[in-house]
């Protein structure tokens, strides 16, 4: 299944209804903030029943519901495509193209239901067949912006970076306050050369993203990777400041970033933090042994250098721990 990041909104609602929140985000996929389902029709008793069994993460549950509302109402639109929306949970592609495309049989501009098409032929390969869909769902409500988000990243799938802009550009008129969405825009800037738009996109994206380290995370590591060491620095402190209790694997990234940024005062207390975080992880203790290292701390280095070679059991890190002993060993 696809990750939730590219789901409609109307399925990440359904999704976390009695989620509060849900778990916590990734730094590889953060999601997007979620708003109400533009569905133009109403769902009946037995409907609400699926979605909040849906909500409830009963998903086999909700399909008998639907099935059972569809024997006896065949007409109900939004059963059929609230079951298309559940077997797509349940893994079941098949069934759920058949009843999103029996929804759409029943009404031609269910622009929902195309958006959801879409994301699904997306997803099993049919890339050409869902860029059509989500055509579609943008052509029937111009304003649908999710779906001229989802329109871009799956154009930005089929290697079309110049058609993905010019969806990117309609997906922000609403929804230009979500920083995942800018997040990628400023991705479909690099992948178009055009490094000062991208630049500032991601300025915007992390602005809007202050409170979200899962989704600053992700605009550093584009900081980085665009050579923009300072920027990814600023990012990844910002990140820790915005977790109230920052992850080793945070920690160390914030440290590797302040240590290419050349601050290495930072550096070294985000590496002491690492492995207060996690003594036994070799990963901390040899990022703390690098930034020692470079700030000619000779016996802290040397230190964290031995922890980390007898935490390496596997062998994991063994040549890059050789050139730190070096390294370090090199030190007056």
């Amino acid at each position: 299944m696809r990750s939730p990041l590219h789901r409609s909104r109307l399925l990440l609602v359904l999704l976390l209804l009695g989620a509060c929140g849900g778990t916590t985000p990734s730094a590889e996929e953060p999601t997007i903030d979620l708003g109400p389902a533009p569905d133009p029709h109403p769902a009946s008793p037995a409907v609400q029943r699926a979605e909040a069994l849906l909500g409830a993460d009963e998903a086999a549950q909700a399909a008998q519901v639907l099935e059972a509302a569809i024997a006896a109402n065949p007409g109900d639109v939004r059963a059929h495509f609230t079951l298309g929306v559940t077997r797509t949970l349940l893994s079941d592609a098949p069934g759920a193209e058949a009843e999103l495309r029996a929804a759409i049989a029943l009404d031609a501009r269910y622009a929902e239901a195309w958006n959801e098409l879409g994301l699904l032929l997306r997803d099993t390969g049919r890339l050409a067949d869902g860029v059509a869909a989500l055509g579609t769902a943008v052509q029937i409500r111009p304003e649908f912006y999710d779906a001229w988000y989802n329109l871009a990243l799956a154009r930005e799938d089929a290697g079309d970076a110049h058609g993905a802009r010019e969806a990117f550009d309609s997906a922000v008129t609403g929804l230009g306050n979500d920083p995942v969405v800018r997040f990628h825009r400023a991705g479909n800037y690099l992948r178009l050369g055009e490094g000062e738009l991208a630049e500032r996109e991601l300025v915007r994206a992390r602005s809007l993203a202050s409170a979200r380290p899962d989704v600053l995370r992700a605009i550093a590591r584009t900081f980085a990777s665009a050579g923009h060491a300072d920027a990814a620095a600023d990012t990844l402190d910002l990140a820790v400041r915005a977790t109230e209790t920052p992850d080793v694997n945070l920690l160390i990234e914030a440290a590797g970033a302040a240590r290419s940024a050349h601050r290495l005062e930072a550096a070294l207390g985000y590496g002491r933090r690492a492995v207060d975080a996690a003594a036994g992880s070799a990963r901390a203790q040899a990022m703390l042994a690098l930034v020692a290292a470079d700030a000619g701390q000779r016996g802290e280095a040397r230190t964290a250098l031995e922890a980390a070679s007898r935490l390496d059991t596997a062998g994991a890190l063994h040549d890059d721990l050789a050139r730190l002993r070096t390294l370090i060993d090199a030190m007056p």
